[in-house]
């Protein structure tokens, strides 16, 4: 959601410019999945690259383009919507400066696309091409907010907002921006709750939503005055006028989109679609276009049916960090924001942040039985969770980690958790929380795994670019030094490890005993870029599943990639 955890607590990764998944290939040697080279084995894509990924703020030009911010991949594109599989890269990480973080994006009167930058807490002009720019508005909020909404009223003056999702003495407010930076920007309202995405209607005045309020304001920005309108919805993230002059909202923890008429407050149902939506805009023809953050890609709405059908039909992960194979079979993935189930080649979320129970950062997880572990990062505090399959309940399982990364199930029925923010790696007993460190003094520790025919557990320790073995008795001992950023390690049939290098976007097999590797594939989509957050390293991760094929999960742009060898 564009508002969501300021996009993640500004964290961000982002990756290449590749938006449209390339041909599969047949591996062996040459070309395979997406650029994959994996000599003696078959590749191919299981999960494509996604498309269009974390879709946020929206703007339309009137000439069949959409303008989408990619947010945590510092990317805008536009979308022929006349044909969406031509996508074209206006701005992303391999600028000379990259824009931090576009969350919202308005086309100005003057043709121009105005963003803001939740990050950078600016405003920045662009061309319709992104190679002119020019930052207008600089320092919106105090330092402890994000920028995050923006639009133009009838009169071409410029206004956004800023606000904060955690930190209650960090209060949001509108702010107005001239379009040329000549001035500095102004607040015209402070404070306001968390003030989302908004819009003018024809009376001059700005219809605001506050997403944790559930309610939307009406601001008068000359006398600087704010009343009620209407309240009672759920998370409201995204508010536009429509072609009539009332309203068009969304709740992004329902995926419901109503219609609120500007005077009375009165409220219609328009649609629903998939939890976690983030932003909308409708066309000239009255069709309306709503963005995802948790689930990603652009939806059309359908108004007669109350419905919604992606624009691009297409399977995807946001960013895969871990991966288990559950009993059935499927892949159990650490999906960023969701917990995802990969069956054949069908992906389902099991759970989205801040939708179920605020949930957040949700990098990893794994299935023992009919219970579903997982670990989440919603600050201060890192948890582990356990969701009952067979009824749905959820149950917290142990708190107060730093930042609690892979979880896999360990010896003993424990559950072992990465933490790359305390540095250490815990077995957690599932029945009552308590934890004890298996390995401590490790620098940003992701990958886990569990040899249960040696009784040893593997840790990739990310920043110390190793991977150590830590017996039941004994201390932990590495058995691969000098690793390129080792993230995902797997155990194989014959007791060897699958590391996954990330920055080299490389796969290596290790003998534990000897020492010895090799590498098995190349040019694999692991490595991102970007902003980051302090003693965090997103990760990618390896899976042998039970027939022997290989999975490595592509945090670069949302895949899974799968090795026959």
């Amino acid at each position: 959601m564009r508002s969501v955890m300021g996009r993640l607590l500004m964290a961000a990764a982002t990756v290449g410019t590749l938006l449209v998944p390339a041909p599969v290939g047949a591996g062996n040697g040459g070309d395979g999945a997406g650029g994959v080279s994996a000599p003696g084995c078959r590749a191919r894509y299981l999960v494509p690259p996604s498309p269009l990924n974390q879709t946020d703020g929206m703007a339309l030009d009137g000439r069949g383009g959409l303008y989408v911010t990619m947010a945590l991949y510092n990317r805008i594109v536009r979308v022929d919507l006349q044909d969406p599989r031509n996508i074209t890269v206006i701005a992303d990480e391999t600028d000379a400066e990259p824009l931090q973080v576009p969350d919202d994006i308005a086309l100005g009167p003057d043709g121009n696309l105005y963003v803001t930058e939740l990050l950078g807490r600016k405003v920045t002009r662009l061309s319709l091409d992104g190679k002119q720019r020019k930052v207008v508005g600089t320092n919106l909020g105090d330092g402890g907010t994000g920028t995050n909404g923006i639009a133009f009223n009838g009169e071409g003056r410029l206004f956004a907002t800023d606000l904060s999702f955690s930190d209650p003495s960090h209060p949001g407010g509108l702010w107005e921006v001239d379009p040329e930076g000549i001035r500095p920007p102004v607040p015209v309202i402070r404070p306001l709750p968390t003030p989302e995405g908004f819009g003018f209607g024809p009376d001059g005045l700005a219809y605001v939503p506050q997403m944790f309020a559930g309610r939307i304001d009406v601001i008068d920005v000359d006398d600087r005055t704010v009343r009620k309108l209407v309240d009672g919805f759920g998370y409201l993230v995204a508010l536009k006028v429509d072609r009539t002059g009332n309203l068009l909202t969304m709740e992004t923890d329902t995926g419901k989109v109503w219609r609120v008429d500007r005077q009375t407050g009165a409220r219609t149902f328009v649609a629903v679609g998939p939890r976690g939506l983030d932003n909308l805009v409708e066309d000239r023809d009255g069709t309306i276009y709503v963005s995802n953050f948790a689930q990603g890609n652009i939806w059309k709405v359908d108004q007669a049916r109350g419905v919604m059908e992606p624009l691009i039909p297409d399977r995807s992960l946001s960013f895969p960090f871990s991966l288990s194979e559950a009993p059935d079979g499927s892949v159990v993935v650490g999906d960023f924001t969701a917990v995802a189930r990969v069956t054949g080649d069908r992906v389902t979320r099991l759970n989205r942040l801040l939708v179920d129970g605020l949930q957040l950062l949700t990098p990893g997880a794994v299935q023992v039985g009919d219970d579903l572990y997982y670990s989440d990062f919603l600050p201060p505090d890192g948890r582990i969770f356990r969701i009952d399959l067979a009824t749905g309940r959820r149950h917290l399982v142990a708190g107060g980690f730093g930042f609690p990364w892979t979880v896999r199930e360990g010896p003993g029925g424990n559950v072992l958790v990465s933490d790359q923010a305390l540095g250490a790696v815990f077995a957690v007993d599932p029945n009552n929380g308590l934890r004890s460190p298996l390995v401590q003094g490790l620098r940003s520790p992701s990958g886990l795994a569990f040899d249960r025919q040696r009784g040893v557990v593997y840790v990739s320790d990310t920043g110390g670019g190793q991977v150590l073995a830590v017996a039941s008795s004994g201390a932990p001992t590495a058995v691969a030094t000098g690793l390129h950023q080792p993230e995902g390690v797997a155990v194989d049939r014959d007791g060897t490890l699958l590391v996954v290098e990330g920055d080299a976007g490389r796969l290596v097999r290790v003998d534990p005993r000897l020492g010895t590797r090799s590498v098995v594939a190349t040019g694999l989509p692991t490595r991102t870029l970007g902003v980051g957050l302090p003693l965090m390293n997103y990760s990618s991760d390896v899976l042998v599943r039970r027939d022997g094929t290989i999975l490595v999960s592509g945090d670069a742009d949302g895949s899974l990639v799968e090795l026959s060898c």
